[in-house]
């Protein structure tokens, strides 16, 4: 059976759910009138500020765009919540490259969507939009005031920063006993230290603090060790002087792997990155399956990158696709004559592109990978050419941290 027609279909019907579904959660809406609207929300976990959302009125009715200037607040599962604002922004350059000699911030008024990251007596808010990122505070329902920080120039080769937000912090939170001075001085422009230093001001105050899942605002990382198994197929040809052909047939080994995956911190967690090595067995044939009584060796180390992108299931388990390069390191490919001799060896790396499907439940997963068109070994010359193409191979793993 020829399995590549059917694992092409499969890794286009999956690519096509993952792209083309995603979760609705519970959610709601406050409108610019003030009324609050219960439905269902397209959780995107939006990367910069969002200006408009898609809604649900119940599991089974058609979606609908809302756009964000029709709202004054929306919230996600109890985990994400946006409110807007109208806000002195300062929109000085961030590039290194368009950085100029003026270290004070340049205002513009804006009304914008924020992300809550911290909610309570004093309140932590993110923006972002085009690259430029902004964080944002407030005291009870005191006015927001974006946290100033500031790279610029002070020659064409030096570069310094307006950290007033640290000097913002402590003169809004300073009265609490909590708080020392070493405190302020260690808070680095992120969301994970401006959020501690805020949740312990709420703490000193005895306020109640909501916390956002995603205050962490940073990557995941992954280590996976797996092992399987791959399934091959090899030739050999002599073209000149007397023709020659051996075919050895489809060939089956077991394969090692060891993976890193970063996991980047938007859309959900749904879009990783990955990158690994992986030992095939090495494969010893006395005899080929036809042609010649010829045999051959083989042995390699794989150079593996790619990305990945997941498809939420349920809390505990989720799909996957994926897509990246192959490539050999270290491989020997040798022919042998019937008497054991070595008629032909070679040394060549060659890669190939290719993809793959996966089930993922808690810390283990199986996989199945397809090479597109590949060929380990690859020589076409007046007198030799031979292929041997690493098709298919599936790996079970498991999450070493």
């Amino acid at each position: 059976m020829n399995l590549k027609p059917v694992f092409f279909t499969a890794i286009f019907l999956l690519s096509l759910n993952l792209f083309a579904q995603s979760k609705f959660q519970n959610g709601y809406y406050v409108t610019n009138n003030g009324d609050r609207v219960t439905c269902l929300i397209k959780n995107e976990d939006w990367k910069s500020s969002p200006k408009s959302f898609r809604i649900k009125r119940s599991a089974n009715s058609e979606a609908e765009t809302i756009n964000v200037s029709l709202v004054k607040e929306f919230g996600v599962d109890n985990n994400l919540k946006y409110i807007k604002r109208k806000v002195d922004v300062d929109i000085s350059p961030w590039r290194l490259s368009e950085l100029n000699y003026d270290s004070n911030p340049v205002w513009e008024e804006r009304e914008v969507m924020l992300e809550v990251i911290v909610e309570g007596d004093a309140s932590l808010y993110f923006y972002e939009e085009a690259g430029l990122k902004r964080y944002f505070y407030n005291i009870g329902n005191g006015k927001v005031i974006q946290l100033v920080y500031k790279k610029y120039k002070t020659s064409e080769s030096a570069i310094a920063e307006n950290n007033k937000f640290r000097q913002q912090m402590y003169n809004s939170f300073y009265k609490c006993d909590k708080l020392t001075m070493q405190d302020f001085e260690a808070i680095r422009f992120n969301r994970p230290s401006m959020s501690k230093l805020i949740i312990k001001y709420n703490d000193c105050n005895g306020s109640d603090t909501k916390v956002m899942s995603n205050i962490d605002g940073g990557i995941d990382f992954n280590v996976k060790a797996k092992v399987g198994v791959f399934n091959n197929s090899i030739d050999y040809r002599r073209n000149s002087g007397h023709h020659v052909y051996a075919d050895f047939g489809s060939t089956t080994g077991w394969r090692i792997e060891l993976e890193a995956e970063v996991v980047l911190p938007f859309n959900n967690g749904k879009w990783a990155a990955y990158w690994g090595l992986a030992k095939n067995s090495n494969l010893d044939i006395d005899k080929a399956k036809s042609g010649r009584e010829f045999g051959f060796e083989y042995a390699a180390i794989e150079g593996l990158l790619g990305i990945r992108h997941y498809l939420l299931i349920n809390e505990k388990s989720k799909a996957s696709v994926k897509f990246g390069y192959v490539m050999d390191f270290a491989s020997k490919f040798i022919v042998k004559d019937s008497n054991g001799g070595i008629i032909w060896d070679v040394n060549k790396i060659s890669g190939s592109f290719s993809g793959g499907i996966g089930y993922h439940f808690k810390d283990y997963s199986i996989e199945a990978n397809y090479n597109f068109n590949r060929r380990t070994v690859e020589v076409n010359t007046p007198i030799y050419s031979s292929d041997k193409n690493v098709n298919l191979f599936i790996t079970f793993a498991y999450n070493i941290f």
